[in-house]
C-alpha cells in the first residue's frame, strides 16, 4: 500500500513557537495555493484522511471542493503531538532541564507535564497506519510533520514492534518499555516541507498484508 503524506500549509504563527495540538489557522490564500499545487501531485479517487486540526481539515475541504473524486474523513490519530504546557511557548523559553528530561527519557516523558509522551504519540500513529493497511487501499493523509516523522521512524523498525503497538489488547502493558528503541538521537530530523507530498510504501522488510485481512502478527 502507498500513503501519500501531506503536511498542512504554514500556519499563522511566529517562528520559534512550540505548537502541536494547538488549533492554528492558515491564511485562506495559503490554503488555496497549497490545494491547487497538490492537485498536480495527488492521484484522484483515493480516500483522504485528515487530522482533526483545522489547518489540515480546511485543506482537505478545499481539495474535495476542487476535485469531486476526493472525499475525506477526519481522525484524531493524525493530529500533531500534544506538547502540554509547552504549547504556544517560544522554544527558547522552555526550561532547559525540561528539554533534557525529554531527550533523556524520550519514549516516556510527557511533554510539558500534561502532554503526550512520544510512546503514546507513536502508538496512535501506528494504530492509524494499521487501520489504513487493513483497508487494503492506497490513501492520502493530510497531517503534520510529527506524524510524518513517526511514520518514517516506524517503517525502520521490526514488524514485530508495529504488530505489538497495534494489537488489541496491547501485548505490553508498559508502552515505554515496548518502545525502548525510540531515542531522541534516532528520531527523524530532516525538513518536512509544508504542503508537499511524500509517498510512503509499506516497508519491504515487513510481511505483506492481504486486502481486507488483519496484518500478520
Amino acid at each position: 500500500m502507498k500513503i501519500y503524506l501531506v503536511r498542512h500549509p504554514q500556519p499563522l504563527v511566529a517562528s520559534g513557537i512550540c505548537y502541536g495540538a494547538s488549533d492554528l489557522a492558515c491564511s485562506a490564500q495559503a490554503l488555496e495555493r497549497a490545494a491547487f499545487g497538490l492537485l498536480e501531485e495527488l492521484p484522484q479517487r483515493l480516500p483522504m484522511i485528515s487530522s482533526t486540526l483545522s489547518r489540515c481539515e480546511r485543506l482537505a475541504q478545499i481539495l474535495c471542493r476542487l476535485e469531486p473524486t476526493f472525499a475525506y474523513k477526519t481522525d484524531q490519530k493524525l493530529a500533531e503531538m500534544h506538547f502540554g504546557a509547552w504549547e504556544m511557548q517560544p522554544w527558547a523559553q522552555i526550561p532547559s532541564h525540561e528539554l533534557s528530561q525529554w531527550t533523556d527519557a524520550f519514549a516516556s516523558y510527557r511533554c510539558g507535564g500534561s502532554g503526550e509522551s512520544c510512546a503514546q504519540f507513536v502508538q496512535r500513529v501506528a494504530k492509524r497506519w494499521h487501520q489504513s493497511a487493513q483497508a487494503g487501499e492506497d490513501q492520502i493523509w493530510i497531517t503534520h510533520a510529527g506524524v510524518i516523522r513517526a511514520v518514517q521512524w516506524l517503517s525502520g523498525q521490526p514488524h514485530a514492534l508495529f504488530a505489538a503497538l497495534t494489537a488489541e489488547p496491547a501485548r505490553c502493558s508498559d508502552l515505554a518499555a515496548l518502545l525502548r528503541p525510540l531515542r531522541a538521537a534516532d528520531w527523524p530530523s530532516g525538513e518536512v516541507a509544508f504542503a508537499q507530498v511524500q509517498t510512503w510504501d509499506w516497508p519491504l522488510a515487513w510481511p505483506q498484508q492481504a486486502s481486507g485481512q488483519a496484518l500478520p502478527k
